[in-house]
């Protein structure tokens, strides 16, 4: 699968008040990462109790998804 198309599928399940220009370059920036590296950082981002990044974290984990991660044990 594409680029593109990856940040596109991560990005389709995000709420529309932080699918904007910064998430995009954050994700396409992430997309660079492995799978268990991106399941680091969607575990990170859920840890910091931010709301922005918890939900960003839901991006993170389809694009993780997409390279056959699991979700680790928490």
């Amino acid at each position: 699968m594409r680029r593109e198309n990856r940040v596109s599928a991560a990005v389709r399940g995000l709420p529309d008040d932080i699918r904007d220009g910064s998430t995009l370059q954050l994700l396409e920036i992430m997309d660079q990462l492995t799978a268990g590296q991106l399941m680091e950082q969607a575990e990170f981002c859920e840890a910091s109790k931010h709301d922005g990044l918890i939900r960003i974290s839901r991006a993170v984990r389809v694009l993780a998804g997409q390279r056959g991660a699991t979700r680790t044990a928490s």
